[in-house]
């Protein structure tokens, strides 16, 4: 960190470096390597991962379904198969489930904030907004700090978060990736306008080409009651098992492409 940085910035630097040390190793969370808060200037090293983050993947793997279709997703298919798009979807499940165990409560999950590693590991990143949430389980938010609402449960909106929070956000994730990283309500242009959708019912449309089962995984995230949402450990049985009949298809239909360990 530069010598001129503002003391918030410093700050925040520390609440993500202690959230990383409480998190630990995780395979599907990127680590803390190392840092050097003693002297100045102050230093934290974080893991590398060389893939880039998982927004990125998806758009770059975007390839038109003819030479006469438009740009929209819904007229895209992907580089990536669908074995490939689970196995993202339940590595962030598997990072998610782990943060779930050691309390903690990411606050800003979304496919940006994901990065990929070789095999298509993914790793939850950007700890920024992250916080350890006490025996009670609820974080609430005081400061008016800028937020990622268009990721955000409707409690969440209203300053309240807990981990089924991130649930939430989890299911916009599943979207992202079944839109090949498309931005969520793409119509919605203010809080208050978005938050009193979600409570009249509304929810995102199923993208083209989704499955049924991903889809309804995904309205389970979105439960108005956060009570009623999947937990990640609940959330990663459901996608393993997807991925191991998308397995048993791949090994029925086409047995030449390369296959991904789980």
């Amino acid at each position: 960190m530069p010598d001129n940085a503002r003391e918030d910035d410093r700050r925040d630097m520390m609440t993500e470096m202690d959230i990383l040390k409480h998190v630990g190793r995780h395979p599907n969370v990127v680590s803390l390597v190392g840092a050097c808060t003693l002297d100045e200037p102050l230093f934290v090293v974080i893991e590398f991962v060389e893939g880039g983050d998982l927004r990125d993947l998806l758009l770059k793997s975007r390839m038109s379904r003819n030479k006469w279709a438009s740009s929209s997703y819904e007229n895209l298919r992907s580089r990536l198969n669908e074995r490939q798009l689970l196995f993202l979807a339940l590595g962030v499940a598997r990072g998610m489930a782990h943060l779930e165990e050691k309390q903690c409560i990411h606050r800003d999950l979304a496919a940006r904030n994901v990065l990929v590693g070789l095999g298509l590991v993914a790793k939850v990143a950007d700890f920024g907004l992250a916080r350890h949430v006490t025996t009670d389980g609820l974080y609430i938010v005081s400061a008016q700090t800028k937020l990622p609402w268009k990721w955000m449960a409707p409690e969440s909106l209203r300053g309240l978060y807990t981990t089924k929070s991130d649930v939430w956000s989890f299911g916009v994730v599943l979207w992202e990736i079944a839109t090949l990283g498309e931005t969520p309500y793409p119509n919605e242009v203010s809080i208050m306008k978005l938050l009193q959708h979600l409570i009249d019912g509304h929810r995102m449309s199923k993208p083209p080409y989704c499955d049924e089962e991903i889809y309804k995984l995904m309205l389970e995230c979105w439960q108005l009651d956060p009570a009623t949402r999947p937990s990640f450990k609940e959330i990663e049985r459901t996608l393993k098992k997807l991925l191991e009949e998308a397995y048993r298809t791949y090994v029925n239909v086409s047995p030449v492409e390369d296959e991904i360990a789980v």
